[in-house]
């Protein structure tokens, strides 16, 4: 079935570009949208939109910015029980262009990367009826929401660009400036390589994007990416392709990776994300797969007087099924192991059980455990650590990958 929306609207107040509002432009010249049965049970919608944005405070100044999107915006959930949409989110389909409302078509000045949005059908006035392109009633949607809009990724040179990362020399954590996600040539933050030379630092901003870090001489060859740090107060991300594609790494605000190495990749040529990093996005990333972690408790072993550490792991799929997938997390202290407790009943493989400081699970080599969306699939794992520290209540950069 087709349908059309016929209002919508998100506002949000930020700190550093003031308020932000999106507001349906003309809903003639959008395609009509798709509502499409997936199961007996399940419903896929795809929104189709044109809009207007509105930046009260745009970076570099000039007053209030009004942007147009370049092509039409698609936002799909694939997993509704229930439509009219009450309360579900929906995610955009691909990254969407801007340019100045009234300008040059070509002038690119934004792009809006991720945009999870919650609709919930409005109470407002019921509209006229409408009628679908065969002649049959057809619904008429209204959608407005309040939402943060953390995705806005500026083009424009003097603010938030690719040209602003920056490519610097150092050696160490001290070196990566307050405000960036730092990208080291060598492990251990570039320490004991050679002044300008071994040490180069990839320094990139808050809220920008790296399309390809060969650019800067960081490539699969063996003088690629081994150690980051995010000297910023969000989530960062890395890729194993150019322009944001492939596997994705994430990267906790605040935090840093001496050796990535020591973090497993399925399909790496190395087995691990040394070197293999060839994008970035500093900035939170949302993918297909979304993985979140519980520390559930720990003990000591009777019998190695090492620490047990709990936890539960769960992963789901956004958008679309993933029926091959592998899990992993890295950078564990030297003597840390997956405990026997665990591998002996996992159902999945273990590909790397933690020796050579990095885990990694996949599913079952004969099929099964797929991950679905709108369904949880948990995974309780327990992991054997020399000593007690607080630092293992969290695993670094647990990631979920799509395989082949």
């Amino acid at each position: 079935m087709r349908v059309r929306v016929i209002g919508f609207g998100v506002t949000a107040d930020t700190s550093d570009v003031g308020g932000v509002t999106i507001a349906q432009s003309n809903n003639d010249t959008a395609p009509l949208s798709l509502l499409e049965a997936v199961s007996d049970r399940t419903l896929r919608t795809t929104p189709f939109l044109d809009w207007t944005m509105s930046i009260e405070e745009p970076p570099g100044g000039g007053g209030r910015l009004e942007l147009s999107n370049t092509q039409t915006v698609a936002l799909v959930n694939d997993h509704l029980t229930l439509f009219p949409p009450q309360g579900d989110v929906y995610q955009l389909q691909q990254p969407v262009d801007h340019t100045p409302a009234g300008g040059p078509a070509g002038q690119v000045v934004a792009t809006l990367l991720q945009f999870p949005v919650t609709l919930t059908q409005s109470t407002w006035p019921a509209p006229p009826r409408a009628e679908t392109a065969t002649g049959s009633p057809r619904p008429a949607v209204r959608c407005r929401h309040q939402h943060d809009i953390p995705y806005l990724v500026s083009r424009k040179a003097d603010t938030m660009s690719d040209e602003q990362a920056q490519l610097i020399y150092g050696q160490g954590q001290e070196a990566c400036p307050d405000g960036t996600f730092c990208l080291y040539r060598a492990t251990n933050f570039n320490i004991g390589q050679t002044p300008g030379v071994g040490d180069k630092i990839l320094a990139i901003p808050l809220g920008t994007y790296v399309n390809d870090f060969s650019v800067y001489g960081f490539d699969h060859s063996g003088d690629g990416v081994s150690s980051v740090v995010n000297n910023t107060d969000a989530d960062n991300a890395l890729f194993s392709a150019a322009d944001q594609r492939g596997h994705s790494l994430p990267v906790d605000r605040r935090s840093s990776i001496a050796n990535l190495a020591r973090i497993a990749m399925a399909d790496s040529p190395n087995g691990s994300w040394n070197d293999q990093a060839q994008s970035a996005l500093a900035a939170p990333f949302l993918g297909n797969l979304v993985v979140e972690q519980e520390c559930k408790g720990k003990w000591q072993d009777w019998e190695s007087q090492k620490w047990i550490y709990s936890y539960r792991i769960t992963v789901r799929a956004e958008e679309t099924r993933v029926v091959k997938w592998a899990l992993g997390f890295g950078d564990l202290p030297e003597g840390t192991i997956l405990y026997k407790g665990f591998t002996d009943v996992f159902w999945g493989q273990v590909l790397s059980d933690g020796t050579d400081g990095s885990v990694l699970l996949a599913s079952p080599e004969r099929g099964g455990h797929t991950i679905d969306p709108g369904t949880d699939l948990l995974i309780d794992i327990q992991v054997l650590y020399p000593n007690e520290d607080r630092a293992h209540e969290h695993l670094t950069s647990l990631n979920a990958q799509h395989l082949g």
